[in-house]
């Protein structure tokens, strides 16, 4: 399905009708979405998989990138620092120190001091 979205959007919307409870379709659904430029449909896959998994870090970080890319530097900084708050327990530290980079990058930004 590499560099065929249209088609990996069709067997995701489909492995949903089969399984709409799962978070982690849904956050592949809306990194497509994303990916094709398509953000308000993206977000709404993100929303709904934290509606099921509230505590998913990967959807954090997925929300926090594209409320950057929708310039709402506000929300991003939420969503980064709750993927931070879920992840700090878990085994991907190279990924950590980047979002805690960016985070403190986006603070700086906005005249704030950064919380360490």
């Amino acid at each position: 399905a590499l560099g065929q979205p249209e088609q990996a959007l069709a067997a995701f919307e489909k492995a949903l009708q089969l399984d709409p409870e799962d978070p982690h379709i849904l956050l592949h659904l809306g990194d497509l979405q994303h990916d094709m430029g398509n953000t308000a449909n993206a977000e709404r896959f993100y929303r709904q998989a934290l509606e099921l998994q509230e505590d998913f870090p990967e959807v954090h970080l997925a929300l926090g990138h594209l409320m950057l890319d929708e310039e709402q530097t506000e929300k991003a900084l939420k969503h980064y620092r709750r993927f931070l708050d879920l992840e700090k327990d878990r085994d991907s530290q190279d990924l950590i120190k980047d979002v805690a980079a960016v985070v403190e990058g986006l603070e700086t930004e906005l005249g704030r001091p950064s919380k360490k």
